[in-house]
Parts: structure tokens; C-alpha cells; sequence
């Protein structure tokens, strides 16, 4: 799917949190819960610099 729509760059990453919310009445969980201790996501707490990309127009 990633070639067919010619995407440049998949990025994902890892952590471990608990998080739900309620989108037009779906439910979505985030739940990374093996192992290490749990921390609620928080959009506030977002601004790491090094999980910025620079990005100029369509590049990245």
C-alpha cells in the first residue's frame, strides 16, 4: 500500500502508555502495557524537539 500511494516515508515509534478517546462515537485505545511502567498520553506533553521533522513545502 505504501508504494501504491507512492508514500516517501513511513515513521512510527514505541512507548509505553495507556490513552482512550471517543472520536464520532468510536473508541480508540492505545495501549503499549508490556513491560515497562505506564504513562497517560498527553498531547501537551508533545513537544519533544527530537520527534520533530523539519519539513518545507512536499519535502521532508
Amino acid at each position: 500500500m505504501l508504494s501504491e500511494y507512492k508514500v516517501a516515508a513511513y515513521i512510527c515509534g514505541h512507548e509505553h502508555s495507556y490513552g482512550r478517546q471517543s472520536v464520532d462515537g468510536v473508541y480508540q485505545v492505545v495501549a503499549g502495557s508490556s513491560g515497562a511502567p505506564l504513562y497517560y498520553f498527553n498531547p501537551k506533553y508533545g513537544d519533544n524537539p527530537e520527534q520533530k521533522l523539519p519539513r518545507t513545502g512536499n519535502d521532508l
